[in-house]
């Protein structure tokens, strides 16, 4: 097991926004989250990647357990332990958030040096593969304003990547792009599906969702009403609202 949250609940003043999730992700699973706008599926991801702190429940990354009361453990302070959560789960958003000022080689570069601590040869190496990697070999003395919708969210990725993370968070990584430029981003996340990366994934790419997930989980008002694998939800999902939904957006 990778990712596991138990009973979590978050709310943004009077608006509950999450209300008992529990889910567990185990090495090497691919799982993706599908549901309305507004289901709480982002909220959930950055509450275990600790961007939102949760008002009750428990998540456990690996070894490290968190919760509400997180606080001071063995002399470090609830954000430093946080910050070795972060380490270990790659974050990819939806808005990219590209450091402009550098270029794409910098970006990626950057967690591993400032981070890590990890020896600038080094790095630089491993962010020249990571940019090979996702095809953009030649775009790394490029700046982010240079770039097209799909290169900056593909640089992202191997920012992502470059911290060598035990599990990737996808935050609807291509509902900022043009639909031409969707397909170049989710061959890159196909590929780290075949590889073995542990993903968790909020999408509304639901053919894509069918062809990579391990599992598919539909969330609607803050709560998973239903998960199974691609052929048991989208071919035979129980819960009268999955098929409105599903209706909806196939």
């Amino acid at each position: 097991m990778v990712i596991r949250a138990d009973n979590i609940y978050k709310s943004f003043g009077a608006l509950e926004v999450l209300r008992g999730v529990s889910l567990t992700v185990e090495k090497g699973e691919v799982v993706v989250l599908i549901g309305p706008s507004g289901s709480g599926k982002s909220t959930f991801l950055r509450c275990l990647n600790g961007l939102e702190q949760i008002d009750k429940g428990r998540i456990t990354i690996g070894n490290y357990t968190f919760g509400p009361q997180s606080g001071r453990a063995h002399g470090r302070t609830r954000e430093q332990e946080l910050n070795r959560v972060r380490t270990r789960l790659g974050f990819v958003f939806q808005n990219f958030n590209l450091f402009p000022h550098m270029t794409a080689l910098q970006n990626v570069m950057e967690g591993p040096l400032t981070v890590l601590k990890q020896p600038r040869d080094q790095v630089q190496a491993r962010a020249l593969s990571l940019l090979q990697k996702v095809g953009l070999e030649d775009k790394a003395h490029s700046y982010p304003a240079h770039l097209s919708g799909g290169q900056r969210q593909r640089v992202a990725i191997a920012r992502a990547l470059a911290m060598e993370p035990e599990a990737m968070l996808f935050d609807e990584p291509t509902s900022a792009l043009d639909p031409e430029l969707v397909g170049e981003v989710l061959a890159v996340i196909r590929t780290l599906a075949q590889e073995g990366m542990t993903m968790l994934i909020v999408s509304h790419e639901i053919g894509f969702a069918r062809e990579v997930a391990d599992r598919v989980v539909f969330m609607e008002n803050g709560q998973i009403l239903e998960e199974g694998s691609p052929a048991e939800l989208f071919v035979r999902p129980k819960q009268a609202r999955t098929r409105t939904f599903l209706r909806s957006v196939i």
